[in-house]
């Protein structure tokens, strides 16, 4: 996904959108996003009946987990998915000390690189059902996303 597209997507008026999947892949096939591109999904309720946002198979998921741990948009969704992509410890603590994620009925992180002792933190994150199965390790010179073209 590359910043354009981000914007040209933003400037659709879909007033009944529910579902939102970005798939974003890997900067060595054209993905020239960051955590800004992304913030105004998290915080601006330009789609006021999004139910479920998903920001998968990502590079910087990291710290879109720190943006959207205390995003408006968790507010109104029942679902925050961000599997696929690199997320390790720093992403899963933020989400786990968010009062917000609370609120949610369902948080993806499916297939990840965060540790044994974080997911276990992670699971235990009742009311919210949290999805941590797919665990890569933890080692950092082999991460990569799902899906990277």
């Amino acid at each position: 996904m590359t910043r354009n597209q981000i914007s040209e997507f933003l400037e659709c008026f879909l007033p009944y959108l529910e579902h939102l999947e970005l798939w974003f892949g890997s900067d060595n096939y054209e993905d020239n996003c960051s955590v800004e591109d992304v913030r105004p999904f998290l915080c601006q309720n330009s789609f006021s009946k999004l139910k479920y946002l998903g920001l998968k198979a990502c590079e910087f998921v990291d710290s879109i987990a720190v943006a959207a741990a205390e995003a408006p948009v968790l507010d109104q969704l029942e679902e925050l998915d961000l599997s696929g992509g690199t997320l390790t410890d720093a992403g899963g603590k933020a989400l786990l000390k968010s009062e917000k994620v609370l609120q949610l009925k369902r948080l993806n992180l499916h297939r990840h690189y965060i540790s044994e002792t974080m997911m276990g933190f992670l699971a235990a994150g009742e009311p919210v059902e949290i999805d941590v199965i797919g665990a890569e390790g933890e080692d950092a010179e082999r991460r990569y996303v799902d899906v990277a073209e």
